[in-house]
């Protein structure tokens, strides 16, 4: 009986010390802490400096920071409809938008962190015309801060039916149709008398500053088919893109086409058909452009309709004279252009500092976002990126670069009307951040593996994955003589035990995997190659917050390992990650790179281990690290919806190849073994009571050999 009592307390000492029972540690600037994405590839580069590599840049959702704002947050009445958010160079986001699909109010909106929103302003409120024979309603504004600190707005306007019993106006009536502008000079606060500087059928605006300070407005062009041919238009309408410009920050515009035939300067278009009366019909519209970083070069997309019943396209056009030359009436140009290269509408386009264009459109009636290369003359069409995480659809939408690094883009979020065809409606705008993954370098320094983040903050590159849920992950990599450093900062909420990661490194020759979890980095295995086993493989994990306490809202944890440089052949690296999270007992899929597969190594992300060196130590008067960008805390804000519970209603990441397998049995350390320490203090913490669980069962093993020696006796 006291042998089996004995037996019964050794097991419950063995299980109690291998429970969790660990206090909440902190980050703190002495261990470095835990960093977010925002705070992170600060290291100003040269412009275009991934010329050549854009092939393998992704964009990641950011799915934390992303957020959707309903109708009836901002305004009471109308929908949300045809968002434009800009960031100033103050810091501070403006936000347009209209309140239905056709106006008639046009509000302004601000916020410090691109997140939390002012109550809106009306800046273009719909009126009675002077006859009082129509309603003048405003739609489609887009703005542009200028060089010196302006901001100019613009907008369309358009007649409608005063009330119900009143006439419809002509689609003929130029007079009641046109562009109008504002400029701001204190950021956005007070704004000038709007200016009509257009009449004419118009949508559309958008607007580009040259070097020169010029600022060329784009239109859509419609009007002067719809004068010149009015009785053999019938029901068909042509298009193009027309510009006006200003000389002086957006006070006086030319040409001043306020009378008929309507025409403003003719700078892209092309033929689609002849209509039965004759009349060349022709296409292009919904202008958004770019200035490339040679300072030369307008890269300009816009929305072209095939034909009667055939979806709208997105084409590409380059302009290397400013678009200097005045087409003819019915002249295809510019002759640099890629005409409708994929289904698509609403087509808008931004550029990273690295050189990556980003080109977003709307297919199908849902948001979608491509990269190119970085003079616009290719887009990887085949990996495409769905920003609409918060909504089901969007429409018209935008899209800006906040930094070096991100992206954001809003859309409306639309519905159609059940048995009312064409009556399409929103339910509010979802924004939605990205991140920018592409080629790292890993700078030279010599790191203390321990888990503590402090001795990399000069070396700042980094890569980002967080699509699938609040947990998100940032990789570092550096490296010496001796060996390649890896860094894991893990953002999360809720720590589980069920969390764990696989990441691969390749040289092209050889490839290897580690696993690991919230306790320790578990395995090192050669998966591709031949050779010895990987021995002086050192790791340290650390936690801030406790496991599977759904009583507090934790930080998330830190994974820091190193692998001898002897086993990498090349200074070029390719790495591929996948993390499994799990919050509150929701179940998530695999979180990785979007758009890489596991078992084609020409897709995953690279790392240059370069010869710059990189400081472990900040001098006594450097300031610590901050950000302009959105803290990565709960969105929990009055003005914008909060994030719902995260649901999987995307797909899990999955690979179209099979797997690679091991060549070699899994590889664990038997040099120098994993270094991973239990946190006492906010100074000294790890995860890991692996070494305590194996002495516990050591002590159980000698009890035993005692027990059967004694009985022996």
């Amino acid at each position: 009986m006291k042998k089996r009592i004995l037996a019964f307390l050794l097991c419950a000492v063995t299980v109690a010390l291998s429970l969790p029972c660990v206090p909440y540690v902190r980050a703190s600037e002495e261990d470095g802490g835990l960093h977010s994405i925002y705070e992170l590839n600060t290291e100003e580069g040269e412009l275009d400096s991934h010329a050549g590599v854009t092939h393998l840049s992704t964009l990641e959702i950011d799915r934390r920071n992303s957020y959707r704002i309903d109708n009836g947050v901002l305004i009471k009445e109308g929908d949300m409809w045809y968002p434009r958010i800009k960031r100033l160079s103050s810091g501070k986001y403006i936000l347009f938008f209209q309140d239905g699909r056709w106006g008639p109010n046009i509000y302004c909106s601000f916020s410090d962190d691109g997140t939390n929103w002012e109550e809106p302003t009306v800046l273009f409120a719909s009126h009675l015309t002077a006859n009082d024979n129509f309603r003048r309603h405003y739609a489609t504004a887009d703005a542009i801060e200028l060089a010196n600190g302006d901001i100019v707005v613009g907008a369309i306007f358009h007649a409608v039916s005063k009330d119900d019993n009143s006439p419809k106006p002509s689609r003929f009536l130029m007079t009641e149709k046109g562009v109008v502008t504002k400029y701001s000079t204190d950021g956005g606060r007070t704004w000038s008398e709007q200016q009509i500087v257009y009449h004419g059928r118009v949508w559309e605006p958008s607007f580009l500053q040259l070097p020169d300070g010029t600022v060329q407005m784009y239109i859509t062009h419609s009007a002067p088919k719809d004068a010149i041919y009015r009785q053999k238009m019938g029901n068909h309408v042509s298009s193009g893109v027309a510009m006006i410009t200003s000389k002086d920050n957006g006070r006086t515009w030319s040409p001043m086409a306020l009378t008929y035939p309507y025409i403003a300067k003719r700078i892209a278009q092309q033929k689609i058909y002849v209509n039965e009366n004759g009349v060349q019909i022709l296409t292009d519209q919904m202008p958004v452009a770019i200035l490339l970083h040679d300072n030369e070069t307008i890269v300009m997309a816009v929305e072209s309709l095939p034909g009667e019943g055939i979806p709208h396209q997105t084409s590409i056009i380059r302009s290397h004279d400013f678009f200097d030359r005045t087409l003819e009436e019915n002249e295809d140009g510019p002759e640099d252009r890629d005409n409708m290269i994929h289904q698509g509408a609403g087509p808008y386009i931004a550029q990273f500092p690295s050189g990556e264009i980003a080109l977003s459109m709307a297919v199908s009636a849902k948001q979608k976002i491509y990269l190119g290369n970085e003079k616009g003359t290719e887009f990887y069409l085949d990996r495409e990126y769905n920003p609409l995480i918060y909504q089901s659809r969007g429409m018209w939408g935008d899209l800006f670069v906040t930094s070096s690094h991100t992206l954001m883009t809003s859309s409306g979020d639309t519905i159609v009307e059940p048995g009312v065809k064409s009556n399409l409606h929103t339910t509010g705008i979802g924004v939605t951040r990205l991140v920018l993954d592409h080629r790292i370098d890993a700078k030279t320094a010599s790191m203390k593996v321990d888990g503590n983040t402090a001795d990399w903050f000069d070396n700042t590159d980094a890569l980002f994955v967080g699509s699938i849920s609040q947990a998100q992950t940032s990789i570092r990599v550096a490296h010496d003589e001796d060996n390649v450093y890896f860094l894991f900062e893990q953002l999360d909420y809720d720590i589980t035990y069920g969390e764990k990661f696989e990441f691969s490194v390749s040289d092209g020759s050889s490839t290897y995997r580690v696993t690991a979890d919230t306790d320790r980095v578990k395995t090192v295995q050669r998966v591709k190659g031949s050779g010895s086993a990987v021995l002086g493989f050192k790791s340290a994990v650390k936690l801030y917050g406790t496991k599977d306490d759904q009583s507090d809202t934790d930080e998330g944890y830190v994974i820091e390992f190193s692998i001898p440089k002897k086993y990498f052949t090349s200074t070029e690296l390719r790495v591929f990650m996948k993390m499994y999270n799990t919050d509150g007992g929701n179940t998530y899929a695999w979180d990785g790179f979007n758009g890489l597969k596991e078992g084609d190594q020409s897709t995953w992300h690279m790392v240059r281990l370069s010869d710059r060196k990189a400081m472990t130590e900040k001098p006594a008067e450097t300031e610590p690290v901050t950000t302009a960008e959105p803290v990565t805390e709960p969105v929990t804000t009055a003005p914008v919806t909060t994030e719902p519970p995260v649901t999987t209603t995307e797909p899990p990441v999955t690979t179209t190849e099979p797997p690679v397998t091991t060549t070699e049995p899994p590889v664990t350390t038997t040099e120098a073994p994993v270094t991973t320490t239990r946190p006492a203090t906010s100074a000294d913490s790890g995860d890991s009571y692996l070494p305590i669980v194996l002495l516990v069962f050591a002590a159980v093993a000698i009890v035993i050999i005692l027990i059967i020696k004694k009985k022996k006796q």
